[in-house]
């Protein structure tokens, strides 16, 4: 072989390595692309338009920014019976709770601590208090009110004895199925004063909360459980006034203008927020995602003006429209803070209760 003929052969290899390697960058080949698989966190949400609104706000730019794919995750009860199960089983695939009661994954011990990392960001960027128990962050709070049609009612009730009041304030009645916000109006319709409920100081509350919902049962034309059956039941007419999540009716107050909400019974669980399971495939993901939503007030803003929630960044209000504002629980007076943990170290008892009755 000549030495041309071996010079040309090694400009041949040599172009041809060139471009396959070039080849291979265009392709995302190389080990620096920035196409690789970030991973992926499982959230359990309440599905609906509460989910829908995470996931455009929330997940999606999250993604984005951090390549870390969202996958979620929703069951007709809520996100915290589904995350009990598998921690109770130890298959948790679950990463994050997605705005619930996580006072119940406490008394469990499936909610892994906050970082202390993350805990200096959640002082930096939230209100006061927005950190419960090291493992909680409140977040999408939105408490249980009465919502009544005007243009069906003459005259609406404005609390709970005057819910349970029939006659004097006629109407379809109807009452969530969530089973800690249906026993707290029955403990205020007795009349417990909120004092009392806010840090639990009741003789025999189950029981006492019982014997008055039995007693208007009859009147009661739905239990609604989901946000979008609140919506339906009285979007539709099966009722006139309900009790329902402040979150369901503020959405139909957008296709029923006169519908209106009454907060003096209002009440919302101090518990309700954002955490990460224990033992969670991707734990350092997960609490990767609640740094990114601590550290994007304008991105909470818009699930608390789409849902009616309150999100725990101190910059709310340089974000919301004064009527996005009014629908959430800081702007109104009496409105109680039920006891989160003992409705987490009770769950299994109210539940039980709750059930008989319903049925």
């Amino acid at each position: 072989m000549t030495t041309n003929t071996r010079l040309l052969r090694r400009g041949i290899a040599a172009v041809a390595l060139s471009l396959i390697a070039t080849m291979l960058a265009a392709c995302g080949g190389g080990s620096d692309s920035g196409d690789e698989d970030k991973g992926e966190i499982v959230i359990a949400s309440w599905g609906g338009d509460f989910t829908k609104s995470t996931k455009e706000n929330l997940a999606d730019p999250f993604t984005a920014d951090t390549g870390i794919k969202v996958k979620f995750v929703t069951h007709g009860n809520g996100p915290v019976p589904m995350a009990l199960l598998q921690a109770e089983n130890k298959k948790v695939s679950i990463d994050v709770i997605d705005g619930a009661n996580l006072a119940p994954l406490l008394t469990a011990d499936a909610l892994a601590p906050v970082p202390d990392d993350l805990a200096k960001v959640v002082e930096e960027t939230s209100i006061d208090g927005a950190l419960i128990a090291d493992s909680i962050i409140q977040y999408a709070n939105s408490p249980t009110l009465i919502a009544c049609n005007a243009d069906k009612v003459e005259t609406c009730p404005t609390n709970a004895q005057e819910f349970w009041d029939v006659k004097g304030f006629p109407g379809r009645r109807g009452i969530v199925a969530t089973t800690w916000a249906s026993f707290f109006l029955g403990l205020q319709a007795s009349g417990v004063p909120a004092a009392d409920l806010e840090h639990m100081n009741v003789k025999d509350p189950i029981d006492r909360a019982i014997s008055k919902l039995e007693e208007i049962k009859p009147e009661i034309k739905a239990w609604p459980d989901t946000r979008d059956r609140q919506i339906q039941a009285i979007v539709n007419g099966q009722v006139d006034v309900a009790y329902i999540w402040a979150s369901a009716a503020t959405a139909a107050k957008e296709r029923i203008p006169n519908l209106q909400l009454f907060w003096p019974s209002a009440v919302y669980q101090s518990t309700t927020g954002l955490g990460v399971m224990k033992d969670a495939p991707n734990q350092a993901a997960a609490f990767q995602f609640i740094e990114w939503v601590l550290k994007h007030p304008e991105a909470q803003a818009k699930v608390a003006e789409s849902q009616g929630l309150l999100v725990p960044t101190r910059d709310l209000e340089k974000y919301l429209s004064p009527e996005a504002a009014e629908n959430l629980l800081t702007s109104h007076e009496g409105v109680v803070a039920a006891d989160g943990l003992w409705i987490g170290d009770n769950l299994k008892d109210l539940e039980e209760a709750w059930n008989a009755f319903i049925k």
